[in-house]
């Protein structure tokens, strides 16, 4: 919810579009499977560890993605 709340409000106070949607799709189900199977393997610490990873990488795009939705569009020569 927090990463929806994320790609809906934080390019609008810039008002530029986000940057690349097709990350943030990546970044949704990286984050869900991530989440599922820390929830699933939460016993088992290796298969646990890469779902973490999986999750740490979703954060980092989510990052990269806003970071880059922010920046302002540059002005065109007149």
């Amino acid at each position: 919810m927090i990463y929806g709340v994320g790609y809906h409000i934080l390019p609008r106070f810039s008002g530029t579009p986000l940057a690349y949607p097709k990350i943030g799709t990546l970044q949704f189900y990286l984050a869900n499977i991530g989440l599922v199977g820390l929830v699933c393997f939460r016993p088992i610490h290796p298969v646990a560890e890469i779902f973490a990873g999986l999750v740490v990488i979703s954060v980092g795009l989510f990052i990269f993605n806003i970071w880059m939705s922010m920046i302002p569009p540059k002005p065109e020569p007149e």
